[in-house]
């Protein structure tokens, strides 16, 4: 007879828009319709996100939590009671309540680290310890969402080489774009989808934009939102950018947005390059830099990588109405990333390390 799925519970902090949150509901999505029980527990069950996982019937649990050092008895003690009628607990955040109540729970547990430790956030010292103990427990089995990451938390922690297991982040793309269809616009429009964050690096692009538009008509749009977006403004108008620049604030829906960008641009240091992969699934062409960690790694057979503000407005400026902009380019890039990145893949990865921690136990 054939074994039933686990049942799993996804435990993030809050349902606020980042690429972590966007995983985890289409991975539950998708493995709500594969007959997985799955639900969503969140420290407090805040954010867009939410509404969408009940639009979508995918269980929420909002176990209360105050803040990441609200380690109160009844707290924890409510917390792992409601963890304990699940199978496998898939943890995508640690903090110090949420780390007792899983081991008060006893339940097997598997750990994604998305990379953003030493990336824009660093732990502190006690953080770092508790961590450290949390991972090196034998029923947590660590997974990480690229090479990169992988080699990141082993070093960080000191574990070895096959402690931590890659599962690629994956994205359930809707309908594949008909390419023909796009209207062809003068000059290049380069997009940015992200946090404006120091880590982004956003300057290189900033200064990059301008050189380009030294030989050719470049503009740039950049979605998200953050800390710097005033210095950011500062120097857009200084570059003389002011004009072919597009501050968009956050957006859940990017299809149509990403449809009017040939280009799309990571900057900064990536843990996995999420919005790189949502853009190609589209057409848009991708552009790295070298030292841009797990970026480099999502990349279609015909992306860029650069090593220079330099060369990366040489780029720009050389890309305008080139082959690799063109509809039969836009489709053949779509449908190399739907198929590497499709989530499914993502949750049979999973799937099968929830049965290697149950096997574990």
């Amino acid at each position: 007879m054939t074994q039933p799925p686990p049942s799993v519970a996804h435990l993030i902090w809050e349902g606020q828009i980042g690429g972590i949150e966007r995983l985890v509901h289409q991975m539950a999505c998708v493995q709500t319709a594969a007959g997985m029980r799955v639900a969503v527990a969140m420290g407090r069950s805040v954010g867009p996100f939410v509404q969408q996982l009940a639009q979508d019937r995918v269980d929420v649990l909002d176990l209360g939590i105050a803040s990441g050092y609200d380690v109160r008895p009844s707290v924890v003690v409510l917390t792992s009671a409601c963890l304990r009628q699940f199978d496998v607990l898939h943890v995508h955040a640690f903090n110090l309540p949420l780390g007792i109540a899983t081991v008060l729970s006893t339940r097997p547990v598997v750990f994604t680290e998305h990379g953003s430790f030493g990336v824009g956030r660093r732990l502190g010292a006690p953080k770092r310890r508790l961590q450290r103990l949390f991972l090196r427990r034998p029923s947590v089995t660590i997974a990480a969402n690229s090479r990169f990451t992988a080699q990141r938390i082993a070093s960080f922690y000191g574990f070895t080489g096959d402690k931590v297991q890659v599962v690629a982040n994956g994205v359930q793309f809707g309908p594949a774009p008909d390419q023909r269809m796009r209207p062809e616009t003068p000059g290049l429009v380069v997009g940015f989808v992200g946090r404006w964050a120091e880590v982004k690096r956003l300057d290189r692009l900033l200064r990059a934009l301008a050189l380009a538009r030294r030989n050719a008509d470049v503009r740039l749009i950049l979605v998200g939102g953050g800390p710097c977006e005033e210095q950011l403004r500062q120097l857009a108008g200084e570059l003389g950018l002011s004009q072919c620049v597009e501050f968009l604030g956050p957006r859940l829906e990017l299809d149509d947005l990403i449809d009017r960008m040939d280009v799309i641009v990571q900057t900064g240091i990536e843990s996995f390059g999420l919005s790189i992969v949502e853009a190609c699934g589209r057409g848009a062409l991708p552009i790295v830099f070298s030292d841009g960690g797990g970026a480099v790694e999502v990349l279609p057979p015909d992306g860029l990588v650069v090593d220079s503000v330099e060369a990366l407005g040489e780029a720009l400026a050389m890309l305008v109405g080139t082959p690799s902009l063109r509809a039969e380019a836009r489709a053949r890039r779509a449908a190399w990333t739907r198929e590497t990145f499709d989530i499914r893949k993502t949750v049979d990865g999973y799937r099968g390390l929830y049965e290697r921690a149950l096997q574990g136990r």
